[in-house]
C-alpha cells in the first residue's frame, strides 16, 4: 500500500508517512518503488503516483534523517527514479531515466547537477564503495551495434568502462548494484555477475534477479521472482 516497513529480525515495523508533504497536489495513490540507506542513518526512497487522469505519472524523491521526510523536487521532472547510493562524502548519486535514456544526478546539499556518463545507458544504478568510489552500470555498443552490459568506474573524475569478457554474461536489464566490503562489484542481470577488477563470476544462470544486498560477512542475498537466493562468495587470499 505504498507505505515503508522494516525488520529487525522478529517483526515488521510499518512507518507512516504523510503523503502531503512528499507527494505533490493532484497524485493519487502514490507507492513506494526504491529505498536505500545510506551514510549517517539517512534513508532515501522514490515513490511514482499516477494523476487523477491516467495519463501522467510523477516521480518522487525524498529523504528521511530522522525526524522529517526531505523532498527533492528537481526529480519530479524525471519518469522514474533507477538507482540510489550515497557516498562517505556525503554526496547522494540519482540515477534517473529522462527521455528514452539514463542521467546520473550528484547531490551535495541542496544542489544537484548532471554528471556526464561514459555512454548513453538504458539504465544507470549506482553504487559506492567503501573508499567512495562511485561505481554505476552501463550498455556499450560495438561496431556491429549490439550491447553489453558493462560497469563504469568514477575516480577522480575519469571514467574507466569494464565489460564482461563472456559474452554470456551482457545481460541488458540491470539491477541491484552493489559494492561488498573487499572491493568486488555485484550486478544482477542475467542472473548475477560479480567482478573483482580483474576476473568476471557468474552466478544463478537462467534467473531474472531484480535486487541483491550484500551482509557485513560479505553473503550476496538474492530478490528473484520465484524466492530469495544466497550466495557465499568464494574466499580468497
Amino acid at each position: 500500500d505504498g507505505q515503508i516497513r522494516s525488520f529487525d529480525g522478529t517483526s515488521w515495523t510499518t512507518h507512516e508517512l504523510d503523503w502531503a508533504d512528499i507527494t505533490p497536489p493532484g497524485s493519487d495513490d502514490p507507492y513506494a518503488m526504491l529505498i536505500d540507506d545510506l551514510p549517517d542513518d539517512m534513508v532515501c526512497a522514490t515513490w511514482e503516483t499516477w494523476y487523477d487522469d491516467g495519463y501522467e505519472r510523477q516521480t518522487t524523491l525524498a529523504c528521511f534523517a530522522g525526524s522529517t521526510w526531505t523532498e527533492h523536487q528537481i526529480f519530479r521532472d524525471f519518469p522514474s527514479v533507477l538507482g540510489i547510493a550515497g557516498g562517505p562524502d556525503g554526496d547522494l548519486w540519482v540515477g534517473a531515466s529522462s527521455s528514452g535514456a539514463s542521467v546520473l544526478m550528484r547531490g551535495r546539499g541542496d544542489a544537484w547537477a548532471e554528471v556526464e556518463l561514459p555512454s548513453a545507458p538504458m539504465w544507470s544504478a549506482p553504487a559506492t564503495g567503501t573508499d567512495g568510489t562511485l561505481w554505476t552500470t552501463v550498455v556499450r555498443s560495438d561496431d556491429g551495434g549490439s550491447g553489453c552490459s558493462a560497469l563504469a568506474r568514477l575516480t577522480d573524475g575519469a571514467w574507466s568502462t569494464f565489460v564482461p569478457d563472456d559474452p554470456g554474461m551482457c545481460g541488458l536489464a540491470l539491477f541491484g548494484l552493489e559494492v561488498a566490503a573487499d572491493g568486488a562489484v555485484w550486478f544482477a542481470g542475467n542472473g548475477v555477475i560479480s567482478f573483482d577488477g580483474e576476473e568476471w563470476r557468474s552466478y544463478l544462470p537462467g534467473t531474472f534477479p531484480m535486487d541483491i544486498a550484500i551482509a557485513p560477512d560479505g553473503t550476496v542475498w538474492v530478490a528473484a521472482a520465484e524466492g530469495v537466493y544466497v550466495i557465499r562468495p568464494p574466499v580468497t587470499g
